[in-house]
């Protein structure tokens, strides 16, 4: 439904910092998109 929204937080440790991806896959484990993102050190 298009009424549905969330939301979530993470604390990040040192050794998750860098390159990442996530895989959205279908109902048949199908590949749907792949979404590439990186997490970077919190500036002071």
């Amino acid at each position: 439904s298009s009424g549905w929204r969330t939301w979530s937080t993470k604390n990040i440790m040192d050794h998750e910092i860098g390159e990442w991806h996530v895989d959205v896959l279908g109902p048949e484990g199908e590949l749907l998109k792949t979404v590439k993102f990186t997490i970077i050190k919190e500036r002071p």
